[in-house]
């Protein structure tokens, strides 16, 4: 087991309670996501977590075909139980995973930072892009760097005073904001859309902005 699949079993149980209180606009940018895909007939969900993406989009379109990916057990569990086992879920790393489907569209909501190199995030990008039928979308939300240390600073800053509405300072300071030091990888936006462009995506776009967090749309 990876370290960062241990780390995310742990969270499991108390995930959907505080990733609403680490991210700004979640529900926002899951209200664009279904707006985006529409009635797609078959999504590829990237780090499917315990199933929010997915559930939002089932609830927009109850014929969808889900495919959820993983690295922790204990979400796939989650998520099932909130999905329901007709769709199709594994336990893997998407660096480990080969797709044996094309799917209208793949979706990913704030995993791409677990990826610590530049190399594996754009071969897991052409994996996306070759999963994708003919014209297929990908929907990405993440956590982004600063294009300056200037600006990165005053994101940190602007993210933890969200953080400290919801948590105690604590909690905030010796928890999450060194996890992220210390775990994630988030790169500079327009570096991210250079190598999704470098993945043969033919557009990319930023949907929707907050802080330091974006979600991209990316078409085939």
């Amino acid at each position: 087991m990876t370290e960062i699949a241990k780390s995310y079993n742990d969270q499991a149980q108390a995930y959907d309670d505080f990733i609403r209180k680490l991210v700004p606009d979640y529900e926002v940018f899951h209200e664009l996501l279904t707006k985006h895909l529409g009635q797609v007939a078959s999504v590829f969900d990237v780090g499917c977590g315990t199933g929010n993406t997915s559930l939002r989009l089932l609830e927009n379109n109850p014929d969808i075909k889900l495919t959820c990916l993983d690295t922790s057990a204990q979400m796939l569990e989650s998520a099932k139980s909130k999905l329901g086992d007709q769709h199709v879920f594994t336990e893997s790393p998407i660096e480990n995973y080969e797709p044996s489907d094309n799917f209208d569209a793949v979706v990913s909501v704030m995993v791409m930072h677990n990826i610590q190199t530049i190399s594996d995030r754009l071969k897991t990008y052409q994996k996306i892009a070759g999963a994708l039928s003919s014209g297929g979308t990908y929907l990405a939300v993440d956590i982004f760097q600063g294009e300056t240390d200037q600006l990165q600073k005053v994101y940190m800053a602007q993210w933890r005073d969200f953080m400290l509405k919801n948590l105690p300072e604590n909690e905030v300071d010796r928890k999450w904001i060194k996890l992220h030091k210390e775990k994630d990888k988030p790169l500079k936006l327009l570096e991210q859309i250079r190598l999704l462009q470098e993945a043969g995506f033919s557009t990319v776009d930023v949907v929707h902005k907050r802080l330091q967090f974006a979600m991209l749309i990316a078409q085939k």
